[in-house]
Parts: structure tokens; C-alpha cells; sequence
């Protein structure tokens, strides 16, 4: 684990312990078999086991899930902005986007919003989030597993000191260009 990443804005090494006193990846150097390690289940097969519960997958049916996670990157002001998320699965199924993400702890995604139809539902699979939306904070994990953000609604999500492990699942994403399905936002959210 470790070395040189391409994601310039995250560090390198073992910075932060997990819940459980394991040293936890900085963020680039995660491996999809870190994750074990870090949460303590198999984040491949309960990813796939809450797609098939929700609907989104059929029993049987496999999940591409990837060893070695990839950033989003998005333009803005002809900027690129790395998003402080790393994805193992990044896929359309059916009219809906599929992506499961791993954010280490004090880390945030970017303000954003989503139009074209698309709502985006947060299905905690592992550690803690909050997502900070105009008028109130949700915090996602054991005990609250699931919230959806409606179309419209700008967003952020953010760790505290727990990574989190979390699938997203874009409704009607798949039936627009990729390049539309987030809007960067400058407007505040609630911020705890």
C-alpha cells in the first residue's frame, strides 16, 4: 500500500486509526481489501446484498466492484475540482446510476445539487456521514441506513472521525449524459 497517487489533494500513507485501532489507508492508498480491514465486513458483499435487498440488482447477478478505487473529477470554472470520495463501483443499471464510495474521515464532497428527473438515495454500508442538506443534517449509519436527497436539493456529505463506506444509487441518472448529473454549488448547506 501506498506511493505516488495522481489525486494530488490527498495525502499518502497511514494518517488516521479506525474504530476498531487499525491504521487506516490516507485515502489514495486504499485497496478494495482494505476495506475489510477498516470496517470489519466484507463492504464488496454488502454492497451487493443491499442491491439485491433494494431492487436494484437480481439475485445472482454480480457486481463489478474495483480493487483499486478511482476519484470523480469535475470541471468548474475550467478547474478541475478531485472529489474527496473514491469509488468501487461506478456503473448505470437500468435508468439509474450505481456508485459506491469510501471518504475518509474529516472529508467532504462538493456542494452540488442534481436536475433532469435525478434524486439520489444514500445507503450507509459501513462507518458514519452526516449529509448536511439546506435545513438540516442527516447523519447516515447503524442506525439510519437510508435518505434520499430529492431532485433540486443541494447536498454535501461529510465525514467526522469515522470513514464511511456508502452506496449511491442516481435515480434516472442513466437517462441523461453523465456530465449532467451534478451541479457544483456555491450556496451554504447546514453546517453542524
Amino acid at each position: 500500500m501506498g506511493g505516488k497517487s495522481e489525486i494530488g489533494s490527498v495525502g499518502h500513507g497511514f494518517a488516521d486509526i479506525s474504530p476498531n485501532g487499525l491504521h487506516i489507508p490516507d485515502g489514495d492508498a486504499i485497496t478494495a481489501e482494505d476495506l475489510s480491514q477498516i470496517f470489519g465486513i466484507d463492504c464488496r458483499l454488502a454492497t451487493q446484498e443491499a442491491l439485491v435487498e433494494m431492487g436494484v440488482f437480481r439475485e445472482g447477478q454480480r457486481l463489478e466492484f474495483f480493487d483499486n478505487p478511482k476519484p470523480h473529477i469535475y470541471l468548474r470554472d475550467e478547474k478541475e475540482i478531485v472529489s474527496s470520495a473514491l469509488y468501487f463501483v461506478d456503473m448505470v443499471v437500468g435508468d439509474d446510476a450505481v456508485m459506491a464510495s469510501y471518504v475518509p474521515q474529516h472529508r467532504e464532497s462538493t456542494r452540488h445539487l442534481h436536475r433532469f428527473g435525478i434524486s439520489e438515495l444514500y445507503r450507509s454500508i459501513a462507518g458514519r456521514a452526516n449529509l448536511r442538506l439546506k435545513n438540516q443534517t442527516v447523519e447516515l449509519g447503524e442506525h439510519n441506513r437510508d435518505f434520499t436527497v430529492e431532485e433540486h436539493s443541494i447536498h454535501q456529505f461529510s465525514t467526522n472521525s469515522s470513514p464511511a463506506f456508502t452506496l449511491l444509487i442516481m435515480r434516472n441518472a442513466g437517462l441523461v449524459h453523465r456530465d449532467l448529473w451534478h451541479e457544483m454549488s456555491d450556496e451554504e448547506v447546514v453546517i453542524d
